[in-house]
């Protein structure tokens, strides 16, 4: 225990908190066209912000079935500009991305 009655597990979560809080604003400004909601498993997956699509849809349509942004604009039925922004996202985020589309790769082979 620390003083005051405050326990370090309330400290931690208080900053992990205050540093997604943090994270997140930078992503907003950074990203504006992108947000985070949770997914089936309860974790946070970036979205376009007002429609609910996964970014790592956008990227498996550009990257895996070789759509152009203008192509995955009119299938989505988006502006370009937000493709344009969700792909930027994922460049600065790959890691990220890359790891959601392999988790959900294995789990839909699992299924097979």
């Amino acid at each position: 225990m620390l003083s005051y009655g405050i326990y370090q597990a309330d400290v931690d979560f208080v900053s992990k908190r205050a540093n997604f809080i943090w994270c997140e604003k930078m992503i907003i400004k950074a990203f504006p066209e992108i947000t985070y909601v949770r997914g089936a498993s309860s974790e946070l997956v970036p979205v376009l912000r007002g429609t609910r699509l996964r970014v790592q849809t956008v990227v498996i349509a550009a990257q895996k079935w070789g759509l152009s942004p203008n192509q995955i604009a009119t299938e989505y039925d988006i502006s370009e500009a937000q493709v344009n922004e969700v792909l930027a996202f994922y460049a600065a985020h790959c890691q990220e991305i890359d790891a959601s589309i392999a988790a959900e790769q294995i789990i839909e082979a699992a299924k097979v």
